[in-house]
């Protein structure tokens, strides 16, 4: 072996430099793309639970022959759902979880989620009757809004008959 070959082991500053650099625009460029994934996953997660609890809300309203509501756990005038809902057996008081069916935790502080008409009016509570179809509506459907400022929203459609659906949505 050479002395050259002897001589060179490891890595020299300027290739550790060129390395070090490389890794941090790798980085400037991924992140910003990482987050906004997380957010959007976020959101869709959300919905997806809201999807489910408005299942179980409409299944229990089957189930026991009446009426069954879902509603927040507060009683904010906006972002009602954001702290946790609740589903309870006939109407109840929106903002008051003692006694429910059903408890579910909150979202993430930096979502909006309201029950709204239509009209883009806001909602206290989504009421399934013994049949599973809305109830307390006069003939309007539901829509659940999950937003953050920023990203596209998603929407659950809940239809007259109580089947519910998801859309994106511009918040």
């Amino acid at each position: 072996m050479s002395g050259w070959a002897r001589s060179r082991k490891g890595f020299s500053l300027l290739e550790l430099m060129i390395v070090l650099v490389i890794i941090g625009l790798s980085l400037s460029v991924a992140l910003p793309s990482y987050q906004n994934m997380i957010s959007r996953f976020g959101i869709t997660s959300v919905a997806n639970d809201l999807l489910a609890g408005a299942a179980f809300a409409r299944s229990e309203a089957l189930k026991r022959g009446g009426v069954a509501s879902l509603y927040g756990s507060t009683t904010a005038t906006s972002n009602r759902l954001g702290s946790g809902y609740c589903v309870m057996s006939g109407v109840g008081s929106p903002g008051n979880c003692t006694g429910a069916i059903q408890n579910f935790s909150g979202s993430d502080v930096n979502l909006t989620v309201d029950i709204v008409n239509p009209s883009g009016q806001i909602q206290n509570t989504l009421q399934f009757d013994d049949l599973g179809g809305l109830a307390n509506t006069n003939g309007e459907i539901r829509l659940i809004n999950i937003c953050r400022t920023g990203f596209v929203g998603r929407q659950i459609q809940i239809s007259l008959i109580g089947r519910g659906k998801i859309v994106e949505v511009v918040c």
